[in-house]
């Protein structure tokens, strides 16, 4: 009896150690569930892509949440998804600029360096915010001359182990 307990121990340890090693697998596959569908939204109101952004926005929403911050970022997600138009978007990007900072700093483990730009005359007058992985970017919140206002604020640096 006592054997059959050590080698049920054993067999349930080696599943869950297996199980883990394939989420991290598939996380590195995939990148981070929040950051990527960010990136892509951003990418996609640069070139005006209404619908990319709303695809990634869904996927954004997908995302599993475990905090506050992440919760925040799925619910910006199915926001961006439904939004009836790129103004809105727009809108709701203005708002995730507040979140993602957040999410960088208690989350995130970047291999590669994340740049953080500003414009401050967006969506009647005020600044906005936005990240990407790009050291040149164009605003997302300009429907077009997207070059006359990204400002480089801050380059966060990749996190060493």
């Amino acid at each position: 009896m006592k054997k059959l307990f050590v080698i049920t121990v054993f067999c349930l340890l080696l599943i869950g150690c297996t199980s883990s090693t394939e989420k991290e697998e598939k996380a590195v596959e995939t990148g981070d569930p929040f950051l990527t569908p960010y990136f892509e939204i951003v990418d996609a109101l640069i070139k005006n892509d209404f619908k990319a952004a709303q695809k990634a926005g869904a996927r954004l929403n997908s995302a599993e949440h475990d905090d506050g911050v992440t919760l925040a970022l799925t619910r910006l997600g199915r926001m961006i998804s439904e939004a009836p138009s790129d103004y809105q978007q727009r809108m709701v990007l203005y708002q995730m600029g507040i979140v993602i900072p957040l999410y960088i700093e208690q989350h995130v483990l970047n291999d590669f360096p994340i740049y953080k730009f500003s414009c401050n005359n967006v969506l009647d007058g005020k600044e906005g915010v936005w990240f990407s992985k790009e050291i040149k970017s164009g605003n997302p919140f300009a429907q077009e001359n997207k070059d006359a206002c990204a400002t480089l604020v801050e380059t966060i640096k990749p996190v060493t182990k």
